[in-house]
């Protein structure tokens, strides 16, 4: 079953009931639909992890040319077990396609042997090096240990405590996700902005990798310290013995308790006059652990009764990154809602956003509620002329995972392909599920922002496209495609749809099922040709 088959886990950690990790799976005969860790927990009960797709991988590509998916192999598993793991005794790998069970992999010398180095004590080394050599080869255990070194090195530096650092300094501390995205793209404009006012800073943001949380202090002309901590108590016990004068809650997702961190926000709030609580609005966190709304049949769920949402969140493991799953959500809201009634300021940056937000929660109160759109660097942008020749090239921009729209854009071109439709998608970005070469689908990889403009004018681009299938809070891309002046189609979801409304030159496409949006696709580009024949050419936005 598992012959010719690619396999590692390139790391796993593991910290009480919590697990992280991720590596690869290549089938030659095709790529799998599914797959799944099988654990065994310290009660003697059997567990099934599902592992998630983690976004193309350049470097599958070099390594297996001749393999046209091989870019689309590499997976993520995240959960938060019922109980804690039992310990030297083997776990399998499962792959699936077709419903019908395609590999079968036994891992042993689980979870040792997939720590990441850093992580094992130091007289372990030499044990941890021949378990990788067996495991996965010497190359492997040769970063593995450089990696381990280099890591423990940095944290010998930086063993002082977070407190010698700070020490008598009044500060403002930022909590954050670490995933990168819009959330962290704000959250440096926020640092820089608090830094040149003069304030004395500490950002605070989890290690997914090893499931621990790192604080950097950021002083003016200083060389940032930083602390790392094994738990979240750790890290909430130490913050409370700095001298925090204003707390902003940017994003949560990926902390262990996020409801732990509301309460202890809150409590710090209540216990000094002039303190300072802001949350920033950048997803639905919030609302629900799936913090896109895309529930559990792969839809926006519409923020519905939550007799629905008891029935999809347990099931919903893809889009809560395998965490809180088993948390009652009433219990949920109520923990946010207590924090948000407790903020200074809930800074919100779409109307849309914010009716989500009073569907789950009621009416906010508007005298602490901040609408402050984004501010998109546009320095690097300029006009670009749409192309609206046959075959017509529909772009989108950045990292397409499922929620914002991979599915139904692979579907479309599907649909154009079978039919021999002339339209050809292309990403300006990376695309979660491609799989290989395709006649009606091109997919360019990570790019640099000041090539965006040359790279939609070599394309010969006549629309772009946002294909998000969940409500975003704002999206930059959306304001930057405007500034280029394209046409731009976006589903009639969150805060694009709200924008490209009022954008001379934008369609808001009702239904996202793939032959319903391809046919608005093409009927937007018939109306375009239209008006171009006609003279008639609608200002780009300003």
């Amino acid at each position: 079953m598992n012959q010719g088959i690619r396999f590692s886990l390139d790391s796993l950690t593991v910290r009480g009931q919590r697990l992280f990790g991720w590596g690869f799976c290549l089938d030659p005969s095709g790529p799998l639909d599914a797959c799944e860790l099988r654990l065994r927990l310290a009660d003697g009960r059997e567990q099934i992890v599902p592992c998630f797709t983690s976004g193309m991988r350049d470097d599958l590509i070099q390594a297996y040319p001749d393999i046209a998916h091989a870019g689309a192999a590499g997976f993520m598993v995240q959960a938060l077990l019922p109980s804690r793991l039992a310990q030297g005794t083997p776990a399998q790998f499962v792959g699936w396609r077709a419903g019908v069970e395609a590999c079968r992999i036994t891992l042993g010398d689980f979870p040792e042997a997939y720590a990441p180095p850093e992580l094992l004590p130091l007289g372990h080394g030499g044990r941890r090096l021949l378990k990788v050599i067996r495991q996965r080869g010497v190359a492997a255990a040769a970063r593995s240990l450089l990696r381990g070194i280099r890591d423990r090195l940095r944290f010998d530096r930086v063993a002082e405590s977070l407190i010698h650092q700070a020490a008598g300094r009044p500060l403002v501390v930022v909590i954050d996700h670490a995933m990168g995205g819009g959330a962290n793209r704000y959250r440096r404009e926020l640092l820089d902005r608090l830094a040149g006012e003069g304030k004395e800073l500490v950002l605070v943001t989890p290690r997914i990798e090893t499931l621990s949380y790192r604080a950097e202090s950021i002083t003016g002309g200083e060389r940032p310290m930083q602390a790392g901590f094994a738990s979240q108590d750790e890290l909430l016990a130490e913050l409370a013995r700095l001298d925090i004068v204003a707390l902003h809650v940017n994003d949560l997702v990926g902390f262990d308790d996020p409801p732990k961190v509301l309460d202890w926000a809150l409590d710090w709030r209540r216990r000094g006059a002039g303190r300072r609580l802001s949350f920033h609005v950048h997803d639905f966190h919030a609302v629900c652990p799936a913090f896109t709304l895309i529930g559990a049949d792969g839809h926006y769920c519409g923020v519905p009764d939550l007799a629905v949402c008891r029935a999809c969140l347990p099931a919903n493991a893809r889009h809560t990154l395998g965490l809180h799953t088993d948390m009652p959500l009433p219990e949920w809201r109520r923990a946010w809602s207590r924090f948000l009634a407790g903020c200074d300021e809930v800074v919100a940056f779409s109307e849309a956003s914010v009716a989500i937000f009073e569907r789950a929660f009621g009416p906010l109160d508007r005298q602490r509620l901040v609408l402050r759109p984004h501010r998109v660097e546009r320095s690097h942008l300029r006009a670009v002329e749409p192309v609206l020749d046959s075959p017509l090239v529909v772009a989108a921009v950045g990292h397409l995972s499922h929620a914002k729209g991979a599915g139904v854009l692979l579907a479309m071109a599907d649909l154009a392909r079978r039919e021999s439709l002339p339209v050809r998608f292309v990403v300006i970005g990376t695309l979660e599920g491609v799989r290989g070469g395709h006649s009606h689908l091109q997919v360019l990889g990570a790019y640099a922002p000041e090539r965006l403009c040359d790279l939609l004018e070599e394309l010969h681009a006549g629309i772009a496209f946002v294909p998000s299938i969940c409500p975003e809070t704002y999206s930059y891309v959306a304001d930057e495609l405007m500034a280029t002046g394209l046409p731009l189609a976006v589903f009639d979801v969150g805060a694009p749809a709200e924008r490209v409304r009022a954008y001379p030159r934008g369609r808001v496409i009702a239904d996202a099922e793939p032959r319903a949006a391809l046919d608005a696709l093409l009927a937007f580009a018939t109306d375009l040709r239209r008006d171009q024949a006609r003279g008639s050419h609608p200002e780009p936005h300003p």
